[in-house]
């Protein structure tokens, strides 16, 4: 039975070019929706992902830690199944055991829904959106691995030459050519690489410090970071067009559950997780309740999309807002994918740009001194 139970829970997982979804927070939505829509017991649904293995991710591109990953998702579903059976309610058990792969408004609606009686007809309605949009982040995460992955090797391999060659080198050199002076390229290569072997402990020990409390910190630090980038020109706009395509796909849920604008906004502002934008939510709630234009009103916001703007303006004249949140879901997330690819290739060219110039300053300082000691070798016999 678990294999067909998430087999055909997959009905909700399709997105908008009809593929499947195969993120965990896609599947894990499709088939809390699919149990609520047949009267299934939550924690037997649950059990049919486990049944049938852990479903492909970004951590499966790294295959050396994908097991690790696995693992930690198999627990975590495990620990929610087990805390349904003692007799937690749904929302409960996801806030407690698996927040970290579900968005904070799915969780919310999850409580109210349950609240209210109504999962069977909500679930659905919120697991189309999230299996599009936490695919868009799935393909931008995937494609992000590799250019990191091949940065942090040469980075290693750069270092390695810094802090145990070019020593080695110098030293030689020196040994040889007692009395010349030292090229002014080696003697800087020099310089560096005895910083780096006088500060590598401590640089490894901060890198460490980090890896163990950037994920405790990670929910304080993100929203301080944004609010520094949001200020900041150019940069600013891939951070709203990122946070534009979470509220668009969690307005246009909570409006087509029966919600209405100002409502749908309030929520939002209370899951979206970005201060800079729930206070630009609330605002317009409060707005709209006392009676003014909520197209007019969004558009005060000035999110800084453009086309945004002509959308909730096409949607209100049409009195269509959540089909018009579901179009702007669409549009904002071909945006971002083709805008992260045109980012990621210019990342990618720049690095190879930079790892280039190391290369080849370096090839110039050691060739350079290899023929100086060749010269003084041929000379000496």
């Amino acid at each position: 039975m678990g294999n067909n139970l998430l087999y055909t829970s997959g009905k909700y997982a399709e997105s908008a070019d009809g593929m499947l979804s195969y993120s965990k927070a896609g599947i894990l939505a499709s088939t809390i929706a699919w149990a609520a829509a047949h009267d299934i017991p939550f924690d037997e649904a649950l059990s049919t992902m486990t049944d049938c293995g852990t479903v492909r991710g970004k951590d499966d591109l790294l295959p050396h830690f994908s097991n690790f990953f696995r693992k930690k998702w198999s627990t975590s579903l495990e620990l929610a199944i087990i805390d349904i059976k003692k007799g937690a309610s749904l929302h409960v058990a996801l806030k407690k055991r698996l927040s970290n792969y579900l968005p904070a408004y799915f969780l919310d609606a999850v409580e109210q829904a349950e609240k209210e009686g109504c999962l069977a007809d909500v679930m659905p309605r919120f697991a189309k959106r999230i299996n599009f949009m936490t695919d868009i982040k799935m393909k931008i995460s995937s494609a992000l691995v590799f250019p990191v992955f091949e940065f942090t090797i040469i980075m290693l391999v750069i270092s390695g030459l810094m802090i145990f060659i070019v020593p080695k080198f110098e030293k030689i050199y020196s040994e040889l050519l007692e009395g010349t002076e030292t090229p002014v390229i080696l003697s800087r290569y020099v310089a560096v690489s005895n910083w780096l072997s006088s500060n590598f402990f401590t640089m490894f020990m901060f890198f460490l410090l980090f890896m163990i409390i950037y994920n405790p910190l990670k929910p304080y630090l993100k929203p301080i970071f944004e609010e520094i980038l949001v200020r900041i020109p150019f940069l600013n706009r891939s951070v709203k067009r990122n946070a534009l395509l979470e509220l668009a796909g969690s307005m246009a849920s909570y409006l087509a559950s029966g919600k209405d604008i100002a409502e749908a906004a309030e929520i939002s502002a209370s899951t979206i997780g970005r201060p800079w934008m729930r206070k630009k939510l609330l605002k317009f709630a409060e707005s709209v309740k006392s009676g003014k234009d909520w197209a007019d009103e969004w558009r005060k916001m000035k999110l800084g999309v453009s086309i945004n703007d002509w959308i909730v303006t096409n949607s209100a004249a049409r009195n269509n807002p959540a089909e018009g949140f579901d179009t702007m879901l669409v549009w904002l997330s071909n945006d971002v994918s083709k805008s992260s690819v045109k980012r990621l290739r210019w990342i990618e060219s720049s690095g190879i740009l930079f790892i280039g110039l190391i290369v080849a300053s370096t090839a110039i300082a050691l060739l350079g001194s290899i023929f100086r000691i060749i010269g003084y070798l041929a000379e000496a016999f």
